[in-house]
């Protein structure tokens, strides 16, 4: 899942375009939207703060503060290296600037434009976005796939937490960063198929990547985004032994 940033310093042009992102990404598991902001400074800060990475970033040229639209997709840059920069700008006056400080735009859209044509180009930019950040995710392994119906979803494996049975036959339920989904499978295929995955038990498999910490006497696995797993204490010499 990939996150999505709004810097715009005009609250209507904000406004607007999180109604478009909004209204794209309903019905779209592979984005969210993150933060919005109209200081690209907070912004700036909670990409640091976060560690973001491989975001999409829709920004204001000018936002009438010290720093320009183009010097916070520099910072943006440092923090995020696939970071997917989209300006938005009423005029095309800054390109040689861009050029001039090496900056990879993803995309221009004019602000001006009538609503219908701004939706377009929006949303046309972000899932142009969405192919090159899919195409960075280089190895399988980096990638954890699934069907549901008639849908196929992919998921950067940072996002996995977890996958746990639920009791009925081939049935599991897959928990991310944010949020979860029920899909069809079973732990040994995923198990065989990952090497992220740490099997805790008959019930559970962990991305030991997203493991935060270990307590051992209160017998509690803390994941990434916060949430525990519990553990029993026949398991804890095994968990020992893989994490060190």
């Amino acid at each position: 899942m990939f996150p999505i940033f709004i810097c715009e310093d005009s609250k209507e042009q904000l406004d607007r375009l999180i109604t478009i992102v909004k209204y794209y990404i309903m019905d779209r598991d592979n984005y969210y939207l993150e933060k919005v902001s109209t200081n690209p400074e907070k912004l700036l800060s909670y990409v640091e703060d976060k560690s973001i990475k491989k975001g999409i970033y829709l920004l204001d040229v000018n936002l009438n503060h010290h720093l320009t639209g183009i010097d916070l997709a520099e910072k943006i840059r440092k923090q995020d290296p696939h970071a997917k920069i989209i300006f938005i700008t009423g005029h095309d006056e800054s390109m040689p600037e861009m050029l001039k400080r090496n900056i990879e735009v993803l995309g221009f859209v004019q602000k001006n434009d009538e609503l219908d044509i701004l939706r377009k180009n929006v949303l046309q930019a972000i899932s142009a976005a969405n192919e090159r950040l899919i195409s960075t995710l280089t190895e399988d392994k980096d990638i954890f796939t699934f069907s549901f119906g008639a849908k196929t979803f992919r998921f950067d494996f940072k996002d996995v937490l977890s996958v746990e049975t639920t009791g009925k036959s081939h049935q599991l339920i897959i928990y991310l960063t944010n949020g979860q989904y029920e899909i069809r499978g079973t732990l040994s295929e995923l198990e065989k198929k990952y090497a992220q995955f740490f099997r805790l038990n008959r019930s559970v498999l962990i991305n030991h990547h997203n493991v935060v910490r270990i307590n051992y006497s209160e017998r509690i696995i803390i994941m990434r985004n916060g949430t525990t797993i519990f553990f029993t204490k026949h398991q804890t010499k095994k968990l020992k032994k893989y994490f060190g």
